[in-house]
Formats: structure tokens, C-alpha cells, sequence
């Protein structure tokens, strides 16, 4: 099966209006035949529940049963999309995976995960958006923060820098808003 080109905006990416908590939007499952189109709804629904699992609060202390929901979503959102996606697709869910595991405490998954999303976007940079670069950065960072290194403040003012370089308004708002997020402090303190 042939891949498919989809561009997207940040903003359209990590839409999540009229979900609850994690699950899933209630839209039919696609039945039109055409190749590729479940993939892609799970893809886009996996993605955008596990963002809402992230964005309301997922932790280290988060019942593990929330812990699991959020990574293997992100997992499943990333292989489906290495079924119909481009490779800005998959450097997206390795960042959504990154960005999971390192935010319920799994650094050494989670830069796993940003070294690959990091090999794609050296592969083939012009195939990402400017606020590709941004969230790759902040995870980076925010992995670094979390880990207690030596340069984790120098990555967070390069993350800073990169949100703010991103050229969409809207793009950078919500680039800004994730560095803005918790959780940036040591694991288990």
C-alpha cells in the first residue's frame, strides 16, 4: 500500500475539541473502501486522544492504567500512521511517544524516542514544519530537565528559542503553551 502525503498544522495536529478525557471523538470508523482511511483515523484519533491524556495532566503519578492508555495510544497512533503517513508522520509519533514516556517517568524510552524523531528530521528536514523543530526541541529539553543534566537550562533556552521562531501565530502559542507545561522537574522528586 502506497503512503500518502498529509501536511498539517500544529494547530489542526493537536486539535482536540469535543473529546473527553483520552478517549476517543465519537466519529464513525471510515467504511468508504478507500485504501488507507482507517489508518488514518486511527492515527489522527489515537494522536489526538493521547495528546488530551498529556495535556490533562499525565504524570509519574498518574494510575498506571492512565500511564499505559497514554503510551501504547501513542504507539498504535504511530504505527498506524507508518502505514499511510509521510515521514514527518513518523518523526511526529516518535515525538509523541518521547513526549509520553518522559513525562510518566520512562527517560530512557523517552530519548530513544527523541534520538529517532531527531535521525528523521536530519534525514529529511525540508519534509518538517518549523514547529516540528520546536516541539523536537522542548522534548529534548524537558527529557534533559527531567533527567537532572548539566544542560538541561542551556536545551530549555534553545526550546525557547525555536517556539519563538515558529512563523504561524497560532503554531507559536501552542508551542509556547507546551513549554509552559508540567512536568520539567526531576523524576521521583
Amino acid at each position: 500500500m502506497g503512503a500518502v502525503s498529509v501536511s498539517v498544522s500544529v494547530t489542526a495536529s493537536l486539535s482536540a475539541k469535543g473529546r473527553g478525557a483520552g478517549g476517543m471523538s465519537g466519529k464513525a470508523v471510515p467504511t468508504d473502501g478507500k485504501p488507507g482511511s482507517v489508518h488514518r483515523w486511527f492515527a489522527v484519533e489515537l494522536n489526538n486522544a493521547t495528546w488530551d491524556l498529556i495535556d490533562g495532566g499525565l504524570s509519574e503519578r498518574s494510575a498506571a492504567s492512565e500511564r499505559e492508555r497514554a503510551l501504547y495510544g501513542a504507539y498504535a497512533s504511530t504505527y498506524h500512521w507508518l502505514q499511510v503517513g509521510n515521514v514527518a508522520n513518523h518523526g511526529r509519533g516518535e515525538h509523541l511517544i518521547g513526549t509520553v514516556a518522559c513525562v510518566i517517568g520512562q527517560l530512557e524510552a523517552a530519548g530513544e524516542h527523541a534520538a529517532r524523531c531527531t535521525e528523521l528530521v536530519a534525514g529529511q528536514p525540508d519534509a518538517f514544519a518549523d514547529w516540528d523543530l520546536a516541539f523536537l526541541a522542548e522534548l529534548r529539553a524537558r527529557i534533559a530537565a527531567r533527567a537532572g543534566a548539566d544542560d538541561a537550562a542551556q536545551l530549555r533556552v534553545a526550546a525557547e528559542r525555536a517556539a519563538a521562531e515558529v512563523a504561524d501565530a497560532a503554531d507559536r502559542r501552542i508551542c509556547v503553551e507546551r513549554l509552559a507545561a508540567e512536568p520539567w522537574g526531576v523524576v521521583g522528586e
